[in-house]
């Protein structure tokens, strides 16, 4: 191909290939490796050089051979160069090469974590079917809408399609029933379940990348659950660090790094768990919420205002944040409204994250709380909340209680190292600008980054907080 784009005889193999492709749906071994490879490598701008159904074809074709060929970013860039509702339209597509297209759409922005897509997506395909069937396309639409549905939250959906499943699915369709599964059972915290899910895509995907990384990670969170957390650990770090981590789908990528975090917050490691986060974003619609994690990790440190800075943005996304994941969110924000002393607006939050917690059938994120702040907001909740403080309380048996951090020191510089324990000494602010040979403003300017990184707001809260952590004579972390 010239720079400029495609030959009439690159866009006639381009259309050749892409229908190669649709005609092997069933049997994606059978596709040659150089036919995936060779799409893989197709500019999008080819796609707008054809038309009608040859467009639909090489779009879907181009789409799913990145995706086979794990590379998730650029099948996204594909999803977002074509407009697929008007495209599909075409009188001359064919309804089964429709619907998978359709189903290609739902599968990228699944591991993208573009839930309301993915579940669109895989609805047009089941509605293309319509009186053309397609047994094998039409399970795994619904099963690429009930993974959908069940990493959002909508729990009550997703398990009545793992009831209703037919046994002995096509392979792919039974990594999402599997999925699926795991996915419930993580928010109702079942680590039998888990490991199950895991042993059961390790027998059947014995050679899929993917499916072995998503297994490693059941099993990671099936024992921490158990309490064994230094396996826990080992076992998400080594996703975190493997070779083809960066060919990974962005939502296995982001529980890879969640499940390392809440490893290290269950040891008592908040600043490493920190560190791991460092500079990671959240899939689209925070179906993976970092930021929840984040607000953990503070909470284990006592940066009580760091917690609720870190998830505003949560609240500001609305209906757009995954409902499953907000849980996490307004439950953190709550134990850190509590422990700054904000009895109304943490009860406030805590029956908002009570609430959403019952409708996803989740309790997980009520295990990783710490126990004692849980309690006092269940104690104030009333009987609304009183089954599921029992399931807690129930589940705390099995499932440790994360550490806080002992002797936790706020992450300050030198220089606000120095300017701490002055203020901790008592030091007025013009005998700290003598001493420091700087300004009374910039000392106060100082004082202010001093209480944001403690999460105080005076003096004397300052003081309480370093005596508490013992600050006074213990020597800064390296």
């Amino acid at each position: 191909m010239s720079p400029s784009g495609a030959t009439h005889t690159d866009l006639r193999d381009v259309v050749v290939a892409s229908r190669h492709v649709f005609a092997l749906r069933h049997d994606p071994d059978r596709i040659p490796a150089a036919v995936i490879a060779t799409l893989a490598r197709t500019p999008t701008s080819v796609i707008a050089r054809l038309s009608g159904a040859e467009r639909w074809y090489a779009a879907a074709a181009i789409a799913g051979a990145r995706a086979s060929a794990a590379s998730y970013d650029a099948a996204a860039s594909v999803l977002a160069a074509v407009a697929w509702e008007t495209l599909s339209t075409h009188a001359g597509i064919e309804p089964r090469a429709r619907a998978w297209g359709w189903l290609i759409v739902a599968e990228i922005s699944l591991a993208g974590g573009s839930l309301r897509r993915a579940l669109n997506a895989a609805e047009n395909a089941r509605v293309a079917l319509g009186e053309h069937p397609d047994e094998i396309m039409q399970q795994e639409a619904v099963a690429l809408a009930a993974l959908a549905r069940a990493l959002n939250g909508e729990s009550a959906h997703a398990r009545r399609f793992i009831e209703g499943a037919s046994p002995g699915p096509p392979a792919r369709v039974e990594r999402l029933v599997v999925y699926t599964r795991a996915v419930l059972a993580a928010a109702e915290a079942d680590a039998w379940v888990l490991s199950d899910c895991a042993e059961t895509l390790r027998r059947r995907s014995p050679v899929h990348d993917t499916a072995e990384a998503a297994a490693t990670l059941m099993a990671a969170l099936a024992r921490l659950l158990d309490g064994r957390v230094d396996e826990a650990s080992a076992k998400a770090t080594s996703i975190l660090h493997a070779t083809a981590y960066d060919r990974f789908p962005p939502i296995l990528r982001a529980l890879a790094a969640t499940l390392t975090a809440r490893t290290l917050i269950a040891r008592g490691d908040h600043l490493r768990a920190l560190t791991v986060l460092h500079e990671r974003s959240s899939p689209a619609g925070h179906v993976v919420c970092l930021e929840s994690v984040r607000a953990s990790a503070y909470l284990g440190i006592g940066w009580w205002r760091e917690c609720l800075r870190a998830t505003d943005g949560c609240l500001r996304m609305g209906h757009q944040h995954a409902l499953r994941t907000l849980t996490s969110v307004s439950l953190n924000r709550a134990v850190a409204l509590h422990r700054l002393g904000h009895a109304p607006a943490a009860d406030a939050m805590f029956a908002d994250g009570v609430h959403t917690a019952l409708s996803t059938g989740s309790i997980v994120d009520l295990l990783l709380l710490p126990p004692g702040e849980t309690d006092a907001l269940f104690s104030r909740a009333g009987e609304a909340a009183a089954g599921l403080s029992q399931r807690v309380r129930d589940a705390r048996t099995f499932t440790p209680a994360p550490r806080s951090a002992a002797r936790a020191i706020p992450a300050f510089s030198p220089r606000e190292e120095v300017l701490a324990r002055a203020l901790l000494a008592g030091t007025t602010m013009r005998e700290i600008a003598i001493e420091l040979h700087v300004s009374v403003n910039t000392v106060k300017t100082q004082t202010r980054a001093v209480y944001r990184k403690a999460g105080v707001r005076s003096r004397t809260e300052l003081i309480l907080l370093l005596d508490d952590i013992g600050f006074g004579g213990a020597a800064r972390p390296s």
